[in-house]
């Protein structure tokens, strides 16, 4: 979508809702991820820009966990220690290798520098929201990547690793964005989105207390490391398991 086009949709608008930005499940090769950032990056800033132009009195833009939580075994906090909204990832391929964590962490700080950068006359309410993996109802019969990485789990196609996952329900997230909107004191904050944390088998267990009972199988043992390691080289989403493999915070 071009400057113009987004300009056409914020004119005469009070409040925008930027929502859209890229999810690869699966990495993609270099240019891939280069697009990927470019188009979360940009895309947030040519709403912010348009926003800008027809004097919208607030933007709430959907940013994510991924922004706030670093994966990197030496970047993590300690275990107990949580994570608030002045944590912001490291936005480098050498320590996330995941380029979804990478373009959403660019692309909010790109969003708050231009904000704070505004002459006052021109600077609108500003509020990013930082969920983590959605679960709930789907609005449609199109899945989406929280669901196709929830159905991988569910599927056996990738083991239950002994990890920890954050997890939010999509009606508390819809409930925020629309708090977002309307609560003069969420003006030019971030807010971490969460409902539960939890190892992932744990969370599959609670899962398996409603869907066991009707005729569903849900995989609750973790694989031992050797077993990831060697389906690493084979599967690329199990590669990616490494990276957060006893993950504790």
């Amino acid at each position: 979508m071009s400057q113009l086009d987004v300009e056409r949709a914020v004119e005469g608008a009070t409040y925008v809702v930027h929502l859209a930005s890229p999810v690869p499940y699966a990495e993609p090769d270099k240019a891939g991820q280069e697009a990927v950032i470019r188009t979360a990056r940009e895309g947030a800033l040519t709403v912010l820009r348009a926003a800008s132009k027809f004097g919208i009195k607030r933007v709430v833009m959907t940013s994510s966990i991924a922004a706030v939580r670093d994966v990197w075994p030496k970047d993590r906090l300690p275990p107990g220690t949580p994570y608030t909204e002045e944590n912001w990832a490291d936005p480098t391929f050498q320590r996330t290798q995941a380029v979804y964590k990478v373009s959403k962490t660019l692309a909010e700080k790109a969003a708050w520098e231009y904000q704070k950068s505004l002459d006052k006359t021109k600077q609108f309410e500003f509020v990013t929201l930082c969920p983590s993996l959605l679960i709930g109802r789907l609005p449609g019969s199109r899945s989406n990547t929280s669901h196709d990485m929830l159905n991988d789990f569910f599927l056996s196609k990738v083991p239950p690793v002994n990890s920890k996952f954050s997890w939010v329900a999509i009606q508390d997230v819809a409930e925020a964005h629309l708090r977002a909107v309307k609560v003069p004191e969420a003006a030019n904050h971030r807010f971490i989105l969460n409902g539960m944390t939890s190892f992932v088998p744990e969370f599959l267990g609670k899962v398996n207390e409603h869907f066991g009972p009707l005729g569903y199988t849900i995989p609750l043992k973790s694989p031992p490391y050797f077993a990831i390691y060697i389906g690493s080289f084979f599967i690329t989403n199990v590669a990616r398991l490494l990276t957060i493999l006893n993950n504790d915070y």
